[in-house]
């Protein structure tokens, strides 16, 4: 027979990604504050990952080319078509 003592409440949450190799530590009683900090992290990581991949991949110069040859494409990727080859950025 199974009998639960005591509930197990998550006061921390640790966050690491690839582009990032440094971990980020939230330590919070307030379980509704917990979450809030670890979405705010996680929507931080994710514009420095956007803004890391943009400016990494996709040139400065794209608001110049034809729109026959720039497309966005659904799903936020944008793909770039140089003399007859594909590249495609998620973004």
């Amino acid at each position: 027979m199974l009998t639960i003592e005591n509930e197990h409440v998550p006061i921390s949450v640790s966050i690491g990604d690839t582009m990032n190799r440094e971990p980020t530590h939230i330590c919070e009683r307030d379980l509704a504050e917990l979450v809030r900090r670890f979405v705010e992290e996680l929507e931080r990581r994710g514009k420095v990952i956007r803004d890391r991949v943009r400016a990494e991949f996709v040139p400065e110069d794209v608001n110049f080319l034809p729109k026959k040859q720039r497309n966005i494409s659904m799903n936020g990727a944008t793909r770039f078509r140089y003399s007859g080859s594909t590249q495609e950025v998620t973004t």
